[in-house]
């Protein structure tokens, strides 16, 4: 049986201190000191600053309860290095909240438009 890794990431945006002071208000900060949890990015990709690493494969893909957000999904990882997501085997993306690319041509070919999205990513070993 697959046992649940203890840690669930909404957008894998667990950041504290300084690492998100350029766009959340001071007032929002938490009081606590933090340290970066990872970093999640195109492939898909999810990094932790201790050098372990894991890239998905999409195995199954469910519509979002929510209109206009993007599908949860089942991922198969394959793991490297030795740290907090070695061993990793599945992640699963739920929960999710927009995320939806805009509809029609684009305006000026070759511009890059970004759309936010939230989510819990859940990883089992």
């Amino acid at each position: 049986m697959l046992t649940r890794s203890l840690f669930t990431f909404a957008a894998f945006a667990l950041f504290a201190g300084s690492a998100i002071a350029q766009h959340i208000p001071a007032k929002l900060a938490p009081p606590q000191e933090g340290l970066l949890v990872g970093k999640h990015y195109a492939g898909p990709t999810w990094e932790a600053p201790d050098g372990s690493k894991i890239v998905g494969k999409v195995l199954a893909n469910e519509p979002a309860p929510k209109a206009g957000a993007i599908p949860w999904l089942l991922l198969s990882t394959e793991s490297s290095g030795s740290g907090v997501l070695a061993g990793a085997r599945f992640v699963q993306r739920v929960n999710t909240s927009g995320g939806v690319g805009p509809t029609g041509a684009c305006p000026t070919a070759g511009t890059e438009r970004r759309v936010d999205y939230t989510a819990d990513y859940i990883f089992y070993k």
